[in-house]
């Protein structure tokens, strides 16, 4: 069995024991001068901002490229994250939908019936 799929989104409640763990990694490894907490932080704040890019929640994507970004270990992979998410933003609204999980026969039969 898969996780996801291209017409099957991914379950959130299937991520939310993953979610629940890296969230609680930055406040575990909370100094913002030892080195192997800044990398801690931003393994978990990156991994964060993917699962929630696979979920089709790029406002949350937003939110954890800029902790990426404010962590300071790579900056550059915060801004191509919060780059991801704005793109994400701009095509959801852009085709009024809000998945990337979805199956073309369908979408594409609804605007050729009208």
């Amino acid at each position: 069995m898969t996780a996801t799929t291209p017409d099957v989104p991914l379950n959130g409640e299937l991520a939310n024991s993953l979610i629940k763990y890296f969230e609680s990694i930055p406040e575990k490894y909370a100094d913002q001068k030892l080195k192997a907490d800044i990398r801690l932080r931003y393994a978990a704040y990156f991994n964060l901002g993917k699962i929630y890019l696979h979920l089709d929640e790029p406002e949350k994507v937003a939110r954890y490229a800029d902790l990426l970004i404010a962590n300071g270990y790579d900056v550059k992979d915060g801004e191509k994250l919060k780059k991801a998410a704005t793109e994400r933003i701009a095509a959801f609204d852009k085709i009024g939908i809000r998945t990337s999980h979805f199956s073309p026969d369908i979408i594409f039969a609804r605007h050729v019936e009208n």
